[in-house]
């Protein structure tokens, strides 16, 4: 079993998912970080009920939590709010509760906290983890990529996969170098990897 965590950061398209992947669960400075961005997300959330309360649908912030699985204290998210939507008979299902309410610019729409690319990495990076960014659908050409240049990356395109790198290098790594135990895993040469794209429902 490989410890590992998604974390969403700030894209030019609106977000990006990042696997962080080898984490040493009992960091310090990762479990603060995760604590952040989980009361965050609830600070969020709050906002979002405050919404759907304005616009006179009787939810309640404790609806929305009684969605998360096992109360394990994971990060609080719009598929929440639409399960406690559908459960109090504001809507009738998921794709229902999206379309009024909780798609990008309907009324009760929140903006996601969301933290830079940069900030991810470094992070993982600095507890000797690997980041490779995942499901990039239409977003993985190069051009695309080449706009987390402001956060001190460049991009190199290797077959199909495309490696971001820091600017001292414009070298390809092949992608056997990524695994567990290659030199690029244990130093962080290898920064974010591209992988192939998957499907995931919106948060």
């Amino acid at each position: 079993m490989i410890p590992g965590c998604e974390f969403s950061v700030r894209a030019p398209w609106g977000e990006l998912h990042v696997l962080a992947l080898f984490l040493p669960p009992e960091t310090e400075r990762l479990q603060s970080f995760l604590r952040e961005t989980r009361a965050a997300r609830r600070r969020r959330g709050e906002q979002i009920v405050a919404k759907l309360q304005g616009l006179g649908v009787a939810i309640q912030l404790e609806d929305v939590e009684a969605q998360l699985s096992g109360g394990d204290g994971g990060a609080l998210g719009r598929p929440h709010v639409a399960r406690a939507l559908v459960d109090c008979g504001a809507c009738e299902d998921i794709t229902d509760a999206f379309r009024r309410y909780l798609g990008r610019g309907r009324a009760a729409y929140v903006e996601k906290p969301l933290p830079t690319l940069s900030e991810v990495t470094s992070l993982v990076h600095e507890v000797g983890g690997l980041t490779v960014a995942a499901h990039l659908g239409d977003h993985g050409t190069e051009g695309q990529l080449r706009t987390f240049q402001d956060q001190d990356w460049t991009v190199s395109r290797c077959a199909t996969r495309a490696i971001l790198r820091p600017s001292s290098s414009d070298s390809c790594a092949s992608p056997s170098g990524l695994g567990s135990g290659s030199a690029a895993a244990r130093t962080g040469t290898a920064k974010v990897s591209m992988a192939t794209p998957t499907r995931r429902s919106a948060a």
